[in-house]
């Protein structure tokens, strides 16, 4: 990726607890004891279905009932209030209307409102949540005791916050408070290998399987990082298929892109179109599905359209036709739909091989039929082949095919009907999968059951027949499942995914698979931090590059200095940001990258050139998709193929082609081939390859290379000593770190300033910063390192007279916390100054400025964050 030393996304954690402490190891012990599963010799859970991760979030490890992590029902601040009704308006009311697009009056009439049989199956399943009802006197809070048994207070609409308070018939239990239910937001969309998102602006982004245009940008076949739907600025919902993409905008209407061989789109033609096409005919929608070869909409008053093909072997629709009224939820899968209706009751349509309409048979429908043993739903949730519906008081009834174990209820029962599903209670809402299935809690947290790598993340045990907590990611407004990947969208805005990654599905810009939730960059707020020597720029949500401070990158030449952030023209559609002495280089939607700098005698600009520009140039000398890592006068970068080429000045062999000759082109460096990311320094540079190790080259004052040799250079890759397990890197002037997997930080080189983390003299070889662990991101300036753990602080070590650490007086050899500066979620590092972006996307730097450095024209020395004047 394009971030550097001093340029940095969002943080790759977002859990509140350091798991590397004793307490919170105990914590996650007692919380095994307290859930009755088999443990082995080291105190761990042997059963194949452990509800929880304990290697994300120990202290939140009980199944979801206590919330024992701190959360207390986090407002999920969902869009699109909507009144449900009561739940005896009679089934009948779901009826499909008259008129020449109609399809038809549902096969049934009736709906079965009796008790539901949840089967032998569940019946003697553990309660999910704490607090056992055989044992009345134990029970843990937040649960009570009410008539003999232990109830969740949070989300018991019988006993919600207290024994005698019961919520209404059209209320949900939330946090202990009785609170009117509210449709789930749909703006965020995953299907196979393909992800979208509707940003605060309106605007869609997709990234990941494109080949057959359903990203909404022509090639490249996979996009790794957001793209920006052309011409689509109003969205209001998104949905992706197998291979097409819709939106439903701000006046109604609706757009689809990608494949059409089944008129999928509803432009009336069989044609495929890359770009956005109005769907005929339609107007006031809120809401829209995708599926394998159809598409369906909801409108305001609860009629649902559908184009395409709406079972296997039904004929082509290529405009709509109305398929039922009265719906307040949609669900499209692969090949069925299904819709709730104000009753509670659910209706489906499409294939059903699998019983993936619950109507007790496995008859392909081109008409509605009703869900049998379904009462009281508020949403539903489709796969491939199999359905769910959650219900006002936060339970799951699941139906289809389950062999995967997709209803979440501890077996892998199939059901041609309604049946008791997740043993998860407290239900937000619920999304569906090809092979897993997916859960927001109303206090924010995601759960997720099946078999699917997004599912599982770095867990290989197949498949998980009960909810396990997706990472430690909380304040989560809707979850989307892929085929082996799922995302999330937070109340803040941003996106974090999980998975699979083979066409670029989470959103990094690389086609590797992060092992747990990963922020997806470019989709809210402040998202990338950069830092020259005397400049500051941040990459925006939207795509632009403000900067401010004295302009010794030559961006534009005019005006030399800005006081205040102020959008540069000439970088727009920014996806990365690197800066480094006086060098500024972004990374664009189409896959260019473009860099401006201070002089270009030795070609370190990358237009094949040595002479001087201003303002930004685009970089030809590598293929587009590159990301680019800018030195000092050279620069490097990891090619699209997985190797790295560099050029620029090569004095100390710092372009890695065995040679010490500069040169204004790229130079592939010798031997190294599947590297994920490359960052480069004052006169060395480093490769993260995807077995977790690490190369460098160039020179090797104070032993930066780390392969414990005190040779003064190398003009080729070298091996850093014992060092695996490598997960991201950070190369200062004349130091390199790395951060490994299990959260700790070693580094080599010089150490003047104490910036490896320890005292004493220079280190030819990886040693591990003492007294940090947890870590989550790393960043490296001139000769200080900086460094966000997991409970979201921020922690640095080394040089400190400009006051870069942000507290204390003089150097420090061991991290010192950054106060203020809580949920941190990216910081930079430049020579003298240091900048960090907060959650709610305020920015802070401290240190030595130059004019302007703070933002708001002050220019006097910061011993502490002060926030940027935006």
């Amino acid at each position: 990726m394009l971030d550097d030393t001093t340029a940095v996304v969002v943080d790759h954690d977002t859990t509140a607890v350091d798991v590397a402490t004793q307490a919170d190891a105990n914590r996650a012990d007692d919380a095994v004891a307290d859930l009755g599963l088999p443990v082995d010799g080291r105190g761990e859970p042997t059963t194949d279905d452990v509800p929880f991760d304990l290697t994300l979030d120990a202290v939140d490890a009980a199944a979801p009932g206590p919330d024992v992590s701190g959360d207390r029902g986090t407002d999920l601040g969902v869009e699109t209030p909507m009144d449900v009704g009561t739940l005896d308006v009679p089934a009948t009311d779901a009826r499909a209307l008259d008129g020449p697009t109609d399809v038809g009056r549902p096969d049934a009439t009736t709906v079965d409102t009796s008790e539901p049989d949840v089967g032998n199956d569940a019946a003697d399943a553990e309660p999910f949540d704490a607090g056992d009802p055989r044992d009345a006197d134990a029970c843990a809070a937040p649960s009570l005791l009410c008539s003999g048994a232990c109830v969740d207070a949070r989300f018991d609409r019988a006993h919600c916050g207290s024994c005698d308070r019961r919520c209404g018939d059209a209320e949900r239990c939330a946090a202990g408070v009785c609170a009117a239910w509210t449709a789930p937001s749909t703006r965020l969309a995953g299907s196979y290998g393909t992800s979208c998102a509707i940003r605060d602006d309106r605007t869609v982004w997709c990234w990941g399987n494109n080949n057959r245009g359903q990203v909404g940008a022509g090639l490249p076949a996979s996009v790794a990082a957001p793209a920006q739907v052309a011409g689509v600025t109003d969205a209001v919902a998104v949905a992706a298929g197998s291979a097409h993409a819709c939106a439903a905008r701000a006046d109604g209407t609706v757009v689809c892109w990608g494949s059409n061989t089944t008129g999928q789109l509803g432009a009336g033609d069989l044609l495929a179109h890359v770009g956005p096409q109005r769907v005929v005919g339609l107007t006031d929608v809120i809401e829209v599905t995708a599926g394998g070869a159809g598409s369906c909409a909801r409108t305001r008053a609860g009629d649902v359209w559908c184009w395409g093909r709406v079972s296997l072997g039904s004929a082509v629709l290529q405009t709509p036709a109305r398929m039922i009224t009265d719906a307040v939820g949609l669900g499209g899968g692969r090949n069925h739909t299904c819709a709730v209706v104000s009753s509670g009751a659910a209706w489906c349509w499409g294939a059903n091989a699998s019983g993936q309409l619950g109507d007790g048979t496995t008859t392909d429908r081109v008409t509605p039929v009703a869900v049998v043993g379904l009462a009281g739903a508020v949403g539903v949730a489709t796969g491939d082949t199999h359905s769910c519906a959650w219900l006002l008081d936060g339970s799951a009834r699941c139906w289809g095919r389950n062999d995967g174990a997709t209803f979440g209820n501890g077996n892998t029962t199939s059901s041609l009907t309604a049946v008791a599903g997740t043993l998860l209670t407290g239900i937000a809402h619920l999304t569906a999968g090809p092979n897993g299935t997916c859960a927001v809690r109303l206090d924010g947290t995601v759960w997720c059951w099946g078999n699917n790598d997004g599912v599982r993340g770095a867990d290989p045990r197949r498949p998980r027949t009960i909810p396990s907590r997706w990472g430690a990611v909380t304040g989560v407004q809707e979850v989307r499942c892929g085929e082996e990947h799922a995302c999330a969208r937070l109340i803040g805005g941003e996106v974090v995914c999980q998975g699979s990654n083979q066409y670029g599905q989470l959103g990094q810009g690389l086609l590797t698979t992060p092992q747990a939730p990963t922020r997806v960059p470019g989709l809210a707020g402040v998202t990338q931090l950069g830092l020259g020597e005397t400049s500051i720029c941040a990459r925006l949500a939207d795509g632009t590059l403000a900067c401010w401070g004295l302009d010794d990158h030559l961006i534009d030449w005019a005006p030399p200095q800005r006081l205040v952030p102020t959008p540069v023209p000439g970088f727009d559609g920014v996806l990365g940001l690197s800066m480094r002495h006086g060098y500024t280089c972004v990374r664009t939607a189409d896959g260019r990258s473009r860099c401006a700098g201070t002089f270009n005698a030795d070609g370190q600009l990358g237009d094949g050139s040595t002479t001087e520009r201003w303002g930004p140039v685009e970089v030809t000398v590598v293929p587009r998709g590159a990301s680019v890592a800018p030195g000092t006068r050279f620069a490097c970068a990891r090619r699209a193929d997985a190797t790295a080429a560099c050029w620029g000045l090569n004095t100390w062999g710092q372009l890695g082609d065995g040679s010490q000759a500069s040169r204004p082109g790229a130079a592939p460096v010798l031997g190294l081939t599947n590297v994920i990311e490359v960052q480069s320094g004052y006169d060395h540079a480093c490769a993260l390859r995807d077995d977790h190790t690490v190369r460098c080259w160039g020179h090797n004052d104070g032993g930066k290379l780390g392969d414990r040799t005190t040779v003064a250079y190398s003009t080729q890759p070298v091996t850093p000593a014992g060092l695996t397990g490598v997960t991201s890197l950070a190369v200062g002037d004349h130091h390199t770190c790395a951060l490994r997997d299990d959260g700790t930080v070693w580094c080599w080189g010089q150490n003047s300033y104490y910036q490896l983390g320890a005292t004493g003299s220079a280190r030819n070889g990886p040693t591990m910063v003492g007294g940090l662990a947890g870590v989550t991101t790393l960043v490296a300036g001139a000769n200080h390192t900086c460094a966000i753990l997991r409970d979201r602080t921020l922690r640095c070590w080394g040089i400190n007279f400009q006051s870069q650490l942000g507290a204390g007086e003089g150097m420090s050899a061991t991290p010192v916390t950054v106060p203020g500066m809580t949920d941190t979620v990216a910081v930079a590092a430049g020579p003298a100054v240091t900048c960090g972006a907060r959650g709610d996307g305020s920015v802070w730097c401290w240190g030595l400025p130059f004019a302007g450095a703070r933002g708001d024209g002050t220019c006097s020395l910061c011993r502490v964050p002060v926030g940027v004047h935006w």
